[in-house]
């Protein structure tokens, strides 16, 4: 079911894509730059200004795990999640039986 919902999705995407580029086709639209005018069409500048969108997201986001694991790396393996994989945060099983044996 989840496939049938992503590939539904991503048709009515594409189709909606398409209907914005085929209604918008003959807009043409100026786009300043610093030094630069340019006169391009409308759906170029949409497209072209969501991909740059996703870009700069995904660079944005490799950025901050980059920066994340360089961090767990400086701060040494007990903080980075590659120290005592069994470690509990309650402390060794062994005290607690050790406690109840006391008290019996």
């Amino acid at each position: 079911m989840r496939f049938v919902t992503r590939t539904l999705a991503f048709v009515v995407l594409i189709l909606a894509a398409f209907w914005f580029a085929a209604e918008n086709a003959r807009q043409v639209v100026s786009v300043d730059l610093a030094f630069v005018r340019v006169r391009t069409s409308l759906p170029l500048v949409v497209f072209g200004s969501i991909v740059l969108g996703m870009a700069v997201s995904f660079l944005a986001g490799w950025r901050a795990d980059r920066r994340a694991r360089e961090r767990a790396r400086l701060a040494g393996p007990e903080v980075a999640g590659h120290g005592d994989r069994f470690e509990t945060p309650f402390g060794d099983f062994g005290e607690g039986e050790k406690e109840r044996v006391e008290l019996h």
